[in-house]
């Protein structure tokens, strides 16, 4: 991105969603988007374009006549959050001269959908929009037909309707065609799977979830790239993180239930260059809630949606799918009166000048996380005074829900401050494979079964 003699961090800066802070001592952690390129995340964005205060506006005041390209954009935000979104991004691109550019492999068409365009103008649900919908037209029908036999070629989506236990669930993934991919719902789930089947000793098995911090992600990563390319027998259990941005191409992969979008990304992840004949995607769920929890409410309209699909075969190993229609019926079974309410809310909210419970209310990461850090030194550093670079102290951070750091009896970096905190004194941090929850493992032998949610 930069060109002879240009310096990348002037010309290409790097905006995490966990670098923002309250707090003015951290705040010049935080950067503005002055640099001509930025790179940040979704929630950085949409919550900028829904923000209140100061600090976070002063960052959409320079990116008048920019170009944004948002990738994933599937995965950007909740549904009930698109059409205020949307009222925004033509605000944008019609006063402030922008350009939108939303990419995605399973990128559901919701502007065709009635009932979003009904809410975006502040109708009630069951009211028909009025004006003309937005309309994309694929460039080659042809080729989209020939694309989804192509497809079908390289991967096909399967499910296993009953629950699985554990011991099951590891036999099954033993005997797929490797090298394999496992993505689950939460961090949790995700540490206790891969130390459930590290300890059967039938395979070599990584962990990749965000209770690794980025620095060690990013080790992990290479690992991970290098071990596809030399071994078979080896399973990865990872969290979504690597539904999206990961050049990875296992032999089989094992999704547990989510939204239809996350089952299609993980269809990303396995035989990408189509170079292993048909390769299968199987959607499963957990039998045991207790070890293995999950977001029930957040993912309960997601769950149905898909079991829907499959029910109805419109997901099936013994024909194409297409992916753009189930999508979007996804969408549809998902988006009913109750989130339309939601998303009709922040609508009526915007034209109520209600700007304060406008940022409330649209919040990407409704969850209220806290960012540890895992190197003690960096948190003296910052005690002290001393100046620390954004891109380290995410380099080296984790989540954790404030809950959790209470129980847990993490340490604050600033006396007052609930901003920043840092893994206490003899904390056991696994850098090569668990993270932070290596301490966890050790810690809740006997109560991994009425476990903490993460």
């Amino acid at each position: 991105m930069t060109l002879t003699g240009e310096d990348p961090e002037a010309v290409v800066a790097e905006h995490h969603h966990q670098a923002d802070f309250s707090d003015v001592a951290l705040r010049g952690l935080a950067t503005s988007w002055r640099a001509p390129i930025i790179v940040t995340t979704a929630v950085q964005f949409f919550e900028t374009l829904a923000a209140n205060q100061t600090g976070r506006l002063r960052k959409l005041h320079e990116l008048v006549g920019s170009a944004v390209f948002v990738d994933e954009a599937h995965a950007a935000m909740p549904a009930q959050l698109w059409p205020v979104s949307w009222n925004w991004l033509t605000e944008w691109t019609n006063d402030w001269g922008g350009h939108i550019v939303l990419a995605s492999g399973s990128l559901a068409e919701f502007w065709a959908l009635d009932e979003f365009c009904a809410i975006k103008q502040g109708k009630e649900p069951g009211q028909r929009s009025s004006g003309q919908k937005p309309v994309v037209v694929p460039l080659s029908f042809d080729l989209r037909e020939q694309m989804l036999v192509a497809e079908h070629a390289r991967v096909c989506f399967d499910t296993r309707s009953k629950p699985v236990e554990v011991d099951e669930l590891c036999e099954w993934v033993e005997t797929a065609p490797g090298p394999r991919l496992v993505i689950v719902n939460t961090v949790q789930s995700a540490a206790v799977l891969a130390f459930h089947m590290q300890a059967r000793q039938t395979q070599e098995v990584l962990h990749l979830s965000t209770a690794l911090a980025p620095v060690d992600r990013l080790k992990l990563v290479e690992k991970i790239a290098q071990w596809l390319i030399e071994k078979k027998n080896w399973t990865l259990v990872a969290t979504s993180l690597v539904e999206a941005g990961m050049d990875f191409s296992f032999g089989t992969g094992f999704r547990q239930r989510s939204s239809t979008a996350s089952l299609i990304q993980t269809g990303g992840r396995v035989n990408r260059g189509a170079n292993r004949g048909v390769s299968q995607v199987w959607d499963f769920d957990f039998a045991d809630v207790s070890k293995f929890p999950d977001n029930k409410i957040a993912l309960a309209a997601s769950k149905q949606a898909l079991a829907e699909l499959f029910d109805a075969n419109l997901i099936s190993a013994s024909k194409p799918t297409d992916l753009v229609a189930v999508c979007l019926q996804s969408l549809r079974m998902e988006f009913k009166t109750k989130q339309q309410n939601i998303a009709l809310e922040a609508v009526h909210l915007e034209n109520k000048f209600d700007y304060p419970e406008v940022a409330k209310k649209c919040r990407l990461i409704d969850s209220d996380t806290r960012t540890v850090l895992i190197d003690r030194a960096m948190a003296e550093r910052i005690k002290m005074g001393y100046p620390v670079k954004r891109e380290e102290l995410v380099l080296h951070s984790v989540q954790m829900y404030p809950q959790k750091i209470q129980h847990l009896g993490i340490d604050r970096v600033i006396s007052g401050s609930d901003d920043l905190y840092v893994l206490p004194e003899g904390w056991r941090y696994d850098p090569d494979c668990f993270g932070y929850m290596a301490e966890w493992l050790d810690q809740q032998p006997l109560r991994i079964a009425h476990g903490f949610f993460i």
